[in-house]
């Protein structure tokens, strides 16, 4: 089915498509009764606005969409913050969907919030493969849109994104747990979507090739991302492998690796080391205090904010791609 225009709109009404642009943007010129009637024959067409188009006729409503996956991670809210605090700095608000890391989800907020009066899309995307789709079936859909903490290179799509190099994020905490003398290095990788380790792990592996130590897949675990997966993934992990080291995908996740190592009777770091990923606030207070990979999350959000806004402000404003470099921490957790 073609999409619905102002066109089928104003034939059903039986006036000019001018008078139904200026009904549908509210306009007081048109009387209160025909605007009514306009936006109900819209409504009943299954009529969308674009977003794109009002932003090219300069019509912006100084609204940022923002999709994330959700808010109970620490470095999905930090970034969250850097969006939202250099937006607002900048005059914009920002409305956002959750999208609990179900793909259905994800698609219905892009579609929704494309079809709102938005100026444009920050995504912190879990599926890319959906949104590389999306993206290649409209095309101009691209210039409104930035990436947040993902750059889309495994799909090959060209887009602005702001990131951190994951994967030196990843070469840099396997280092370390070598560079401290551990050799059987366990990997726990809670993920929706196998792009989502991606990057760490083949930073994982460049550190492993560095020290010629064999990749050994049987010491990475791939698991459902809520807290009991985890536990049984990483009690697994220990019983049947036995590592001397767990690099896991994220700090979020640590808590329940952490638990299961304890659970075992073993001890952090004497018997087992752990690293993190993402230096979220609770790393420097768990009882065993965790060495992890600072990804400067909220700096993420406001360059994710930043290129957005010049893209509205300058239309012709060229992709922009900026990456940050991570940091290694080290704490208790890898400290013999």
């Amino acid at each position: 089915m073609s999409k619905v225009t102002i066109y089928d709109i104003a034939k059903v009404a039986n006036c000019s498509t001018a008078t139904v642009s200026l009904a549908l943007s509210g306009n007081e010129r048109i009387r209160l009764e025909t605007r009514q009637r306009i936006l109900d024959i819209a409504d009943q067409l299954g009529y969308t606005p674009s977003y794109i188009a009002q932003s090219l006729s300069k019509r912006n409503t100084n609204t940022l969409g923002l999709i994330v996956p959700n808010i109970s991670n620490p470095v999905f809210s930090q970034m969250v913050s850097g969006i939202e605090t250099y937006a607002n700095s900048k005059g914009y608000n920002v409305i956002f969907g959750l999208s609990d890391s179900i793909r259905e989800k994800e698609l219905f907020y892009l579609d929704m919030l494309q079809s709102k009066r938005v100026d444009g899309l920050i995504i912190l995307p879990t599926f890319m493969d959906m949104l590389e789709e999306k993206l290649n079936a409209q095309d101009s859909f691209k210039s409104s849109i930035v990436l947040c903490g993902s750059s889309g290179a495994s799909t090959g799509i060209d887009i602005s994104y702001a990131k951190c190099d994951n994967r030196i994020g990843g070469y840099l905490a396997v280092k370390h747990l070598i560079d401290t003398g551990r050799k059987r290095i366990g990997c726990i990788f809670p993920i929706s979507d196998e792009q989502q380790c991606h990057s760490r792990k083949a930073g994982h592996m460049d550190a492993l090739k560095e020290y010629n130590i064999e990749y050994n897949e049987s010491l990475v675990k791939l698991c459902a991302t809520d807290d009991s997966s985890i536990f049984l993934a990483t009690k697994q992990l220990l019983e049947k492998e036995h590592p001397d080291a767990i690099f896991c995908l994220s700090d979020y996740s640590t808590i329940s690796v952490m638990r299961a190592i304890y659970s075992l009777g073993l001890r952090i770091p004497e018997d087992i080391s752990v690293i993190g990923y993402d230096n979220i606030p609770v790393a420097s207070y768990l009882p065993t205090t965790l060495s992890t990979i600072d990804t400067r999350s909220m700096e993420v959000g406001q360059k994710a904010a930043e290129l957005l806004i010049q893209k509205i402000t300058n239309p012709d404003t060229p992709v922009q791609q900026i990456t940050l470099k991570p940091e290694l921490i080290v704490r208790e957790s890898t400290s013999l």
